[in-house]
């Protein structure tokens, strides 16, 4: 198993981040991985 997050992985916070407006167990899908490696999500 790998830890990397992909394309299209579908993705949920294990803890509560506020500052992101992002709150634990809250499922999301990834559809842009920025090139300095940080991952956009879509609610």
């Amino acid at each position: 198993m790998t830890d990397a997050v992909k394309l299209l992985d579908v993705v949920a916070p294990t803890v509560n981040l506020p500052e992101f407006n992002l709150w634990r167990g809250q499922v999301g899908t990834v559809v842009e991985i920025l090139a300095d490696g940080r991952v956009r999500r879509y609610k």
